[in-house]
């Protein structure tokens, strides 16, 4: 074809249309559904209009022009909608879009116009076409003619709504430079449809002679986007290295032996073990000296000693460079590979219990098998810390299972090290060429991506994690979470609420729970299920709890001087907060600033966290109660062998969990559960506390069987400070009225409804 320009649009279509489906793929597994759909669709729109561009460009005379430029018209009015939609989404998670509706009605109008009129609805009169030679010999037909001033207004206003849904400069991101792409890019993809916009009025009007140029603007900013996410994705993979880098170093110091605290600096250990002089000051208790060794056993530890399998292997560096020209014969070939990264479980804890040297005698033997297993069929190197990298290639997606079987089977088998056998495991994350990544860096990052959620996750969901785009998602939310997690307290986006436990015989308050809460000012209201694990992980939940018992017990305070002084405030402890040595002087600090008894607070700990290590837990729980405050049992019934272990517990209290009270009303072995646990709690000298309660019957039950305090949505929902108080004054009994227990009829007041509390 002679027509380069012609052949220009015509390859961008095929560019647009592999984008349309490649976020049609990504829209399967992403958090963001809407942003992958409405780009896809952008790519599909800007493609027909592309191809009608070459067609009216093409066409043999005017009136074939005309009808080709009538369609592109259409898909150029389409994709204002589309944009707007792609930009309010971008915004924020759950937009409302009234902007995409408004800029919809629109752009019907247009539509329905541009096909009824005779000249579409640019042209209210043509004024011929004009046959444009271009510098290379070709040449294209351009039309030209009268604008149609309206709608050309109307398209106006149509711009102004897409600069309108352009998503601001979100709050949470004001500091972080590495957000600052995903703030510019939105507006220089405006700036340039505006620039296209106004060269097509130019040469709609004769005053230019351009073809139209907005699809290949929208290629270049598919470019520009695709850069985005993948510096994203680079960034990612670099803080979750480093964390974990971070937590590799703080299990290695928390397990070290203490008596090496005696050893010269240069003995520390390092982040990747490696023999060490200080194992021989430090003989393990199976160890006897090596006068009385046989000789074959000192000679075994001499060869791990100087094995160098592990060591000698390429490093993450080395095996890009291998990687790259791999990926590129894949990619000519249409083949496809995969790259798995493994990591030895628990290795810090093995070198601080076996030694460094028997560490690094495990890590060459495991590089032994893994060759084995390679066998040329691809590459093999080490990674960060214990950790190999595996790179096998012409490996098709469905055969992926099979060669992690066949690899893994190098870490199931015993390993014997030093005259001891050891026991190892390891986590493994895959990803795959060409559809995880295109470059070796993407793929390699993809890999380490899933073995991060591997690891963090353990091996409740299988040793091996699959690398998906949703992953990837979800990471990098939980990271800008916890980003924005840090500096929440100092923005004052943490707000307390709190729900009433009432008297289950005089229907009187007898407690209140204090519940944090987070006002995200893009996200919302975000739930304490998704940011209090993130706050125990980056040491948020310190300063957090702190500031959460100082709230609690200044609105203790408050509730007291207005008359209720035989209230109570019950604050949830996390375990991270229990294992806090300076937990006891913050609790004495805060009752005494604000004037309150030991007995005015109540400390809820649940029971999951106190089972684990039940001597620790025990230890703790009692200095707490030396203080003078109440303690008790969070979600009773959730943990193992809570009953075994209830005496030992130096407790007030326990909280039934909510699971029991749903089934109250509905079986007989729920009810059977309940009575029990309410007459363990007699025999015991325990208050219990039922939460969860939302029914009449519910509460009647728990009420007959003498369970001392009910919480739960029958009674009220979490309120904030001061909804909480006008509860408190209409729950009140009258001055000279008794509190009997008629006066509790919570569901006379408002009716039932469903919603989670926490």
């Amino acid at each position: 074809m002679e027509s380069p320009l012609v052949t220009a649009y015509l390859i961008s279509v095929g560019f647009l249309l592999m984008g349309a489906g490649y976020s049609v793929v990504l829209a399967r597994h992403s958090t963001q559904p809407r942003l992958q759909w409405g780009y896809g669709a952008l790519c599909v729109l800007f493609a027909l209009f592309q191809m009608c561009c070459a067609m009216q460009y093409a066409a043999p005379d005017t009136a074939t022009a005309l009808r080709a430029h009538r369609w592109l018209n259409l898909w150029s009015l389409l994709v204002m909608p589309v944009t707007v939609f792609l930009f309010e989404s971008l915004g924020v998670r759950r937009p409302r879009l009234r902007l995409t509706a408004a800029t919809g009605a629109i752009t019907l109008v247009l539509v329905a116009y541009n096909f009824l009129s005779a000249h579409g609805y640019r042209f209210s009169q043509v004024e011929g076409d004009r046959v444009l030679t271009l510098p290379w010999g070709e040449s294209i037909r351009l039309l030209s003619g009268t604008a149609d001033m309206p709608f050309q207004l109307l398209r106006v206003v149509t711009l102004g709504l897409m600069a309108a849904s352009l998503p601001g400069l979100r709050p949470a991101d004001a500091g972080r430079p590495d957000r600052a792409h995903w703030r510019q890019l939105p507006w220089m993809g405006m700036a340039l449809m505006a620039v296209t916009a106004v060269l097509a009025l130019l040469s709609d009007t004769g005053a230019l002679s351009l073809p139209y140029l907005s699809g290949f603007a929208f290629l270049l900013m598919s470019v520009g986007f695709l850069w985005v996410v993948m510096a994203d994705l680079g960034r990612l993979h670099s803080r979750l290295r480093s964390r974990r880098r971070r937590a590799q170093a703080g299990d290695a110091a928390l397990s070290r032996p203490t008596t090496t605290s005696a050893m010269p600096p240069a003995a520390t250990p390092r982040p990747r073990p490696a023999a060490q002089p200080q194992q021989q000051q430090q003989p393990q208790p199976a160890q006897t000296s090596a006068a009385l060794q046989p000789a074959g056993r000192l000679a075994r530890r001499a060869a791990d000693a100087d094995d160098t399998r592990f060591s000698a292997l390429t490093d993450r560096a080395g095996l890009l460079r291998q990687l790259t020209p791999l990926l590129d014969e894949h990619q000519r070939k249409a083949a496809s590979l995969a790259v798995f990264v493994f990591d030895i479980d628990r290795f810090d804890l093995l070198c601080a219990t076996h030694g460094h040297a028997a560490g690094d005698a495990l890590l060459a033997q495991l590089a032994g098998r893994l060759q084995q297993a390679v066998q040329g069929q691809g590459l093999l190197a080490r990674g960060h810390g214990a950790s190999f990298v595996v790179v096998c290639t012409g490996l098709a997606p469905q055969a992926v299972a099979q060669r992690y079987a066949q690899l893994d089977n190098a870490f199931a088998l015993p390993v014997a090290v030093s005259g001891k056998v050891l026991n190892v495991r390891a986590s493994a994350g895959v990803a795959r060429f060409p559809g995880d990544g295109v470059t070796a860096e993407a793929v390699m990052n993809a890999a380490e991506l899933a073995l991060h959620d591997a690891k963090t996750n353990g091996r409740s969901g299988g040793p091996l994690k699959t690398f998906t785009p949703a992953l990837k998602d979800h990471l990098q939310e939980q990271m800008e979470l916890e980003d924005a997690l840090s500096q929440a307290i100092e923005r004052h986006e943490f707000v307390v609420h709190y729900q009433p436990q009432v008297n289950g015989e005089t229907g009187q308050v007898a407690c209140m729970e204090a519940l944090v809460r987070w006002q995200h000012p893009v996200r919302g209201l975000v739930s304490p299920l998704r940011f209090i694990s993130l706050a125990e992980s980056s040491g948020v939940i310190h300063p957090l709890g702190a500031w959460v018992l100082n709230e609690a017990c200044r609105q203790l305070a408050a509730w007291h001087a207005q008359g209720h002084a035989g209230l109570r405030m019950a604050v949830n402890l996390s375990a991270h907060q229990l294992e806090d040595e300076g937990l006891e002087a913050l609790i004495t600090d805060t009752l005494a600033r604000h004037r309150l008894r030991p007995a005015d607070l109540e400390l809820e700990i649940t029971e999951s966290v106190l089972m684990p290590q039940i001597e620790r837990a025990s230890e703790r729980l009692a200095a707490l109660r030396a203080l003078g405050v109440r303690l008790s049992i969070d979600d009773f019934g959730t943990g193992y062998s809570s009953l075994t272990y209830l005496r030992r517990l130096p407790v007030h209290a326990f909280k039934l969990d909510r699971s029991f009270i749903r089934d109250v009303d509905l079986s007989g072995r729920g009810q059977a559960v309940c009575a029990t646990a309410i007459g363990l709690a007699f025999d015991l000298g325990l208050e219990i506390v039922a939460e969860g309660v939302e029914t009449v019957q519910q509460a009647q039950l728990l009420k007959h069987w003498g369970c001392h305090l009910l919480q739960g949505y029958l009674f009220a929902r979490p309120m904030a400070a001061e909804a909480a108080g006008a509860f408190l004054v209409s729950t009140a009994p009258a001055p000279g009225e008794s509190a009997e227990p008629a006066q509790a009829q919570p569901a006379a007041a408002a009716p039932l409804r469903m919603a989670p509390a926490a």
